[in-house]
């Protein structure tokens, strides 16, 4: 946009937005200014009444603004923007100079502030109004300074057509020589001043707004840059959990196939081997079956022969024969039932547990009470005993871990000497650094007896610290200290 390099060259100070209408984010037409202040152009602004059912809230700071009872073309102009937006038409004109009719210029009217061609310039010269307006060359009018033309421009009032010469102190608004004779009266309660010592006073106390408006704005920034990091970290750490409860529930899946898998081999295992005993039992009857049956066969085949002497030649040996198959001993007892019986393993929960689910957060993951440190430094500041409070949570490999779920809160107060009562117990803010480092601080005075309590919490793990001190009950004498804690 044109706006933008003609304003960061030449306006100087000027931010390059003051000529951008914040809702088009284009070069401000008509810009009409709301009682809070902001800008917009009028279009834009009806734009955005009409889709907001006809109700006009600020689109920048959103305070809400009454609609003029004309419409919003009753809104007034900012004079400022205007100003700054015929400044950079005239710089644009000076890098292409041309008349009103597209024709190249050859003059400028400073009565009017408008470029001519030689033709228009005529026609302008035989119009009575302006037959006696002051004409320059081309080159005439490049010699002018604009930033000096821009700084001098007159702003007339609207009322009484005078420029505005003087400053009301007292409404805060520039008055001309016939505001101060009606509408502000000098010594009536009206304090008149010149409007150079009037933007000397705004100068100075604007430029101090400034300042701290750009510290706080630091701080903001700060503070949004701080939130978006958390963000950050959330996001990460979602995605860490994410990808824990995806891996526990592979790992459970796969402690739960293997289990599944050894019990089929379980069974399998036991079916053979009951089929294999079952086999061989069935094997050995059907074998007596066969040698019974045989020896019946033949013996019976004898008593019914019609040749009974040829029968009787073979009648001892199969009698003898069939009479010991008969006394031949068959277990005919089973030797296995055909039961195959599943019984559920009662300490799965536990087994998962220990497989799936502890693998899932090592040791190397937990806060240690053993490791954990809480360290105490004490100063004194004016009159007042000062200490501070630094935890640091360590796993039992002694190494500093950050959780986002680890939890470490502290309270302190005031304790009844006499009977050993903590009274007034108050919880402190604790300043998380999000490395495994927490810090709170507080004062106590001298002869005073007081209790600092501190916990870290890691899920279903409490780990405490208490202490008394303060006057003669002082019970670390050390400047400076450290404490493990105690689950």
């Amino acid at each position: 946009m044109a706006s933008k390099s003609f304003s960061r060259e030449m306006i100087a100070g000027i931010e390059a937005a003051a000529l951008e209408c914040p809702l088009c984010m284009e070069r401000f037409t008509h810009p009409k200014l709301l009682p809070c202040v902001h800008s917009f152009c009028l279009g834009c602004l009806e734009k955005w009444v009409k889709e907001s059912s006809g109700r006009l809230s600020c689109p920048t700071c959103r305070e809400i603004c009454k609609v003029p009872k004309n419409g919003l073309k009753e809104l007034p102009n900012n004079i400022f923007i205007v100003g700054l937006l015929d400044y950079i038409t005239t710089l644009e004109q000076r890098s292409a100079p041309t008349c009103g009719c597209k024709k190249e210029a050859s003059y400028f009217c400073e009565d009017c502030d408008e470029l001519y061609c030689r033709e228009c310039k005529d026609a302008h010269r035989k119009i009575k109004v302006t037959r006696d307006h002051s004409m320059l060359t081309l080159d005439e009018y490049k010699s002018i300074d604009p930033v000096e033309k821009f700084a001098s421009k007159p702003i007339n009032c609207l009322k009484h057509s005078m420029e505005y010469l003087f400053f009301c102190d007292t409404c805060k608004t520039p008055v001309c020589v016939g505001c101060t004779q009606v509408e502000h009266p000098r010594g009536n309660d009206h304090k008149i001043i010149d409007t150079k010592d009037a933007f000397k006073n705004f100068s100075s106390h604007a430029s101090q707004l400034v300042i701290n408006s750009d510290e706080k704005l630091f701080g903001l920034r700060i503070f949004v840059s701080n939130i978006k990091e958390t963000e950050s970290v959330l996001s990460s750490n979602y995605s860490k959990c994410k990808s824990d409860i995806t891996r526990q529930a592979d790992e459970l899946h796969q402690l739960i196939d293997r289990r599944k898998e050894d019990q089929l081999q379980n069974l399998e295992r036991s079916y053979k081997q009951k089929l294999k005993i079952t086999g061989t039992q069935v094997s050995e009857v059907e074998l007596a079956i066969a040698k019974l049956s045989s020896m019946r066969g033949i013996t019976h085949n004898l008593v019914s022969s019609p040749n009974q002497v040829m029968a009787l030649m073979s009648s001892s040996d199969a009698c003898e024969r069939l009479h010991a198959v008969l006394k031949e001993e068959v277990n005919t007892e089973p030797r296995e039932s055909g039961a195959l019986r599943y019984h559920p393993n009662r300490r799965l929960s536990k087994s998962l547990e220990d497989e799936a689910v502890g693998k899932l957060r090592g040791h190397e993951t937990y806060v240690s009470s053993d490791k954990s440190t809480i360290q105490i430094k004490r100063n004194i500041e004016d009159g007042r005993k000062k200490f501070t409070a630094i935890v640091i949570t360590r796993n039992e490999l002694d190494e500093i871990i950050y959780d986002m779920d680890v939890m470490v809160n502290g309270s302190f107060g005031r304790t009844d000497s006499r009977q050993n009562d903590e009274i007034q117990m108050n919880e402190m803010n604790v300043t998380d650094e999000k490395n495994g480092r927490y810090e709170f601080s507080g004062s106590y005075f001298a002869f005073d007896r007081c209790t600092l309590r501190c916990h870290i919490i890691d899920g279903p793990n409490i780990y405490k610290r208490k202490f008394m001190f303060g006057g003669l009950y002082e019970l670390f004498t050390p400047e400076t200290k450290s404490f493990n804690f105690t689950t």
